[in-house]
């Protein structure tokens, strides 16, 4: 890694420009890439990625809003708002935004470069370290986590997501199902579960992370598969951050065979910090052009963030509809293979939800129900699977049996 520190300044006032670009001035390890009046004239820039983002604005509602654009096109980039002695409560929407730093316009100018330099290399080093650690980890344990994408609803992504990691618990893996679609988080009601504690607890609670502290959150289902539900509010879900995700995604891979993770279908800076810490990537669609022009769009903003295609895999859901749609269609529009095929029955799996119970295990001879397994099986393959210590047995299908759900108060 270079020891230039690459800053790109975003400000529209030419008194903080010339103020910030001396700060830089006064420290050598800063490269200065300039500075653009808005983020519409920063997207037209070639600029390389840069390590540190400034952003000054007079309020900071619109420097919030800036660094909110800006998340997804350097979702890497880390972001610093420049301001002048900001409020308890700008301080805390600074938090929630997962912004680095500030620095405060009113602080002596010889101390405001080092200070920027100081927070970035703290980050950069705690960065760093908790990559190591996890790397190393995942040699030894082989975790991994998934994440199931769709940018439209009703593609059928939180159904395939809760069945799949119940067949995972259910053959003997350690797996965790985490709930991101922060707002609209349905898993827990696919699951039949009554979560006493959610994510969005978690966000204003913890602090330091470690399996004990984990188990608090953690919903239980009869399957043995693991649950940590979405913000029961919007409110509990704006205490969610980038950061936070991270790094709960991070200690669930020191605790799991899989993580699971089911998103939003929306593009946000959320679900890039899933995707960041994460192994394989499932794209959801079915059979409806509106769904895979969407879909389309998705990968080529995937490309776009520099994310590989490599372990990015297409699931085609109710693939046996009848829209006037063939499979051959679906890769022209995608330009990329499907991975798997699921069929469509939506009249047991609507019954299956409506009842609070998964559809493979109510009815585990079911189309659908035996076309996850068959990716479990594809999966579990790819993976070399093997059962944990603490479940290590014989790998077993489904059997039918009334569901009970408990929940870890």
């Amino acid at each position: 890694m270079s020891n230039q520190v690459r800053v790109l300044l975003i400000t529209d006032d030419q008194v903080i420009q010339e103020k910030v670009e001396f700060w830089l001035t006064t420290v050598g390890m800063f490269e200065y890439l300039g500075s653009f009046p808005s983020f519409r004239a920063l997207q037209s820039s070639q600029l390389y990625l840069p390590d540190l983002i400034l952003v000054a604005f007079e309020d900071i509602d619109p420097a919030l809003q800036a660094i909110s654009q800006l998340s997804l096109t350097y979702p890497r980039g880390r972001f610093v708002i420049v301001t002048a002695n900001p409020s308890v409560q700008a301080v805390r929407e600074m938090m929630r935004a997962d912004v680095l730093d500030y620095i405060d316009l009113d602080q002596d100018v010889a101390q405001a470069g080092v200070d920027l330099l100081q927070s970035y290399l703290t980050d950069r080093e705690r960065y760093e370290r908790l990559s190591m650690q996890i790397l190393s980890e995942r040699v030894v344990t082989q975790a991994r986590s998934l994440v199931f994408l769709g940018n439209k609803g009703g593609v059928g992504k939180s159904t395939i997501a809760t069945n799949l990691a119940a067949v995972f618990a259910q053959r003997g893996t350690k797996t965790v199902l985490v709930d991101l679609d922060l707002r609209s988080g349905v898993d827990h009601l696919f699951l039949g579960l009554s979560p006493e504690r959610t994510l969005g607890e978690l966000a204003k609670e913890v602090t330091d992370f470690d399996s004990t502290v984990m188990d608090r959150y953690l919903s239980h289902h009869s399957s043995g598969l693991d649950v940590l539900c979405a913000p029961r509010s919007p409110e509990d879900a704006n205490e969610v951050t980038p950061g936070l995700i991270r790094t709960v995604l991070q200690t669930l891979l020191r605790q799991y065979d899989y993580v699971i993770v089911d998103t939003s279908p929306l593009v946000d800076d959320i679900l890039l910090a899933a995707v960041d810490v994460s192994h394989d990537f499932f794209l959801i669609s079915t059979m409806n052009v509106n769904v895979l022009h969407n879909a389309r769009r998705l990968m080529d903003l995937w490309n776009k963030l520099g994310y590989s295609e490599s372990n990015l895999r297409h699931i085609l859901n109710r693939a046996n509809t009848k829209h006037g749609l063939r499979v051959s269609d679906v890769h022209r529009i995608l330009k990329f293979s499907v991975f798997w095929q699921l069929g469509n029955d939506e009249r047991a799996v609507d019954r299956a939800i409506n009842d609070g119970e998964l559809l493979v295990l109510k009815h585990p001879n079911n189309r659908i129900s035996r076309e996850i397994n068959g990716l479990a099986d594809r999966l579990f393959d790819q993976y070399r699977y093997r059962p944990t210590r603490r479940n290590r047995g014989k790998t077993r299908r489904f059997r039918n049996f009334k569901q009970k759900t408990t929940v870890q108060g």
